[in-house]
């Protein structure tokens, strides 16, 4: 599975792995249970989440709510849908069609400029609408 990550995130993620002998088939977030590390749970991942947007004063979200939000904002930036949908490992382009939040109201002038090269260049792939 693939996880699409901010530019620079990927590189201090292998820096993390190196200085700390993760490998790939090892887990980054991780507890010990009874003397055994094991990944943290979706559920332990949502709590973490819930407290971090509480104290941030956000409104509260799940970690799976991030897969819909990501899918609405590629297409809304001209993302062609079968990259959306390889993108979140979907088997059908039906499934990524119900993560895509339509008449989603956002403020259209907010501009992020480190996204504009990257939204340009899935404009060009863009081939089907989603209707």
């Amino acid at each position: 599975m693939y996880v699409v990550t901010k530019i620079g995130l990927t590189r201090a993620i292998e820096i993390y792995c190196q200085r700390n002998n993760i490998n790939s088939d090892d887990y980054i977030f991780t507890t010990t249970i009874r003397n055994k590390i094991k990944p943290i749970s979706q559920q332990r991942a949502n709590n973490m989440l819930r407290f971090y947007l509480e104290k941030a004063g956000i409104p509260p979200a799940r970690i799976h709510d991030t897969r819909r939000s990501f899918a609405t904002v590629m297409y809304e930036n001209g993302t062609d849908i079968d990259v959306i949908r390889q993108l979140l490992n979907h088997q059908t382009i039906n499934s990524t069609k119900i993560y895509i939040e339509d008449n989603y109201v956002r403020n259209a002038t907010i501009q992020i400029p480190i996204h504009d090269t990257l939204f340009a260049y899935v404009r060009t792939l863009r081939t089907e609408p989603l209707r």
